[in-house]
Parts: C-alpha cells; sequence; structure tokens
C-alpha cells in the first residue's frame, strides 16, 4: 500500500464522515423544526382557549351587577376539579354553581345556563 493509497483512503473516510455529520445536522434540523412547529401550535391552543375564557367571562359579567366567581382546583374532590359560581338577573341573585373538568368546560357550561335562561326570561 502506498502513502496515495493511505491517502485516499483517508480523504474517503473524511468525506464520509462529514457525509453522515450533514446527515445528522438535517435530521436535527428537521426535528428543531417540528418542534418549533409543534410549539407554535400548542401556542396557539392556548392562546384560543384563553381569549375563549375570556369572552366568556365577559359575556357572563356583562349586565349591570352580574358576577362570576373561578375558584380553586381541588384535586381531592373526586369528580370535576373546577368551579364557577355566577350570580345576576337571570339567578334571580343567587349564586349558581356549574362545574367542569377545566375552568373552561364550567364557564361554558354557565354560559349555555345564562343563554337558556335569558331566552326564557324574553
Amino acid at each position: 500500500m502506498s502513502a496515495l493509497d493511505g491517502f485516499f483512503t483517508g480523504v474517503a473516510l473524511t468525506s464520509y464522515i462529514a457525509g453522515a455529520g450533514f446527515k445528522i445536522s438535517a435530521i436535527l434540523t428537521s426535528r428543531l423544526d417540528q418542534a418549533r412547529r409543534d410549539l407554535h401550535a400548542e401556542r396557539e391552543r392556548v392562546f384560543s382557549r384563553i381569549m375563549e375564557q375570556h369572552r366568556i367571562i365577559e359575556r357572563l359579567r356583562s349586565d349591570e351587577g352580574d358576577g362570576v366567581t373561578l375558584c380553586c382546583d381541588n384535586p381531592d374532590f373526586e369528580g370535576p376539579n373546577n368551579l364557577v359560581m355566577v350570580c345576576g338577573d337571570w339567578t334571580n341573585w343567587v349564586d349558581r354553581t356549574f362545574e367542569g373538568g377545566t375552568h373552561l368546560d364550567a364557564l361554558r357550561a354557565a354560559d349555555a345556563a345564562r343563554t337558556a335562561g335569558k331566552a326564557v326570561m324574553l
């Protein structure tokens, strides 16, 4: 084996390692891009839920004197974990309680009851 054979073997090995490095880099770049897309999608879902909660709270308290109370989570309770209390003209000024797996679920239930109650009152 001549010195040139060793040189070409070294060049081939270096090229192979560089190519493998490029493949690893491409895989990492692809995974990072996917992670960024996933993070963006999750951020959009969270923002959408926050905005929905805000809109429902604003609807529930839109009439003069109406109130909304979000109660703290109760993980020891066997059942729905979140509680919302609402009070207003549509509840005859008596606190009504709505439960859900999340505060958003409880708010949705209260909003549906308010909408139904308003329709009955009209």
